[in-house]
């Protein structure tokens, strides 16, 4: 959106996850602390469901891209050497008590896809 500002033309835009490097790390650094309960619906009906076949079968090394919270880590299969990657420093908190919880050994780095 333009504005004239005496002789000046300024430019002005809203900042979204769309279009601001940040934002979207801003956003779930506010959220990351209640994602799980806010995910929920989507949890229960859409995802737990498919969540064990979805990683059933693979090994070598393997990269859970946007790991979240890491509510995918009791479903790493034993075989593999898993690779979880995230943009949120608050959200990748969360998935490291997840990993711990679970007992799995799993690299975690904080990373855009």
């Amino acid at each position: 959106m333009a504005q004239l500002c005496g002789d000046w033309r300024i430019e002005t835009r809203q900042l979204t996850a769309d279009n601001h490097p940040m934002a979207k790390d801003m956003i779930y650094s506010t959220i990351a602390e209640f994602y799980d309960l806010l995910d929920l619906p989507f949890e229960h009906f859409r995802y737990r469901p498919i969540r064990r076949v979805l990683w059933q079968g693979l090994s070598g090394r393997v990269l859970d891209a946007g790991m979240g919270t890491g509510r995918n880590i009791a479903h790493y299969p034993n075989d593999a050497e898993m690779v979880g990657i995230d943009l949120s420093p608050a959200m990748l908190k969360r998935a490291h008590r997840r990993r711990i919880h679970a007992g799995r050994e799993v690299e975690i780095h904080e990373r855009d896809v």
